[in-house]
């Protein structure tokens, strides 16, 4: 997780899409940007959301391979 921690502000304000949380789909995001790194195998870091009324909090954060199947909410292409 430590590798990744400067990734989570990145990908929160510039994410590559933002997927509604299949487990939780009515607060839940999933905010996806996709990283190359030089020592590892280029993955997406996902950044885990709970959106409230007037108030959101970061609930984990980690690297994955292929995003999850969910609803596209956002993606840079239609921004």
């Amino acid at each position: 997780m430590e590798a990744i921690l400067h990734t989570i502000p990145e990908t929160l304000l510039d994410p590559d899409f933002v997927l509604r949380d299949p487990i939780d789909p009515d607060s839940g995001r999933l905010y996806y940007r996709w990283y190359s790194w030089e020592n590892a195998r280029d993955k997406w870091v996902v950044v885990s959301v709970k959106m409230l009324v007037g108030d959101a909090y970061v609930l984990t954060a980690m690297q994955t391979h292929r995003p999850k199947r969910s609803e596209i909410l956002w993606t840079k292409s239609t921004a």
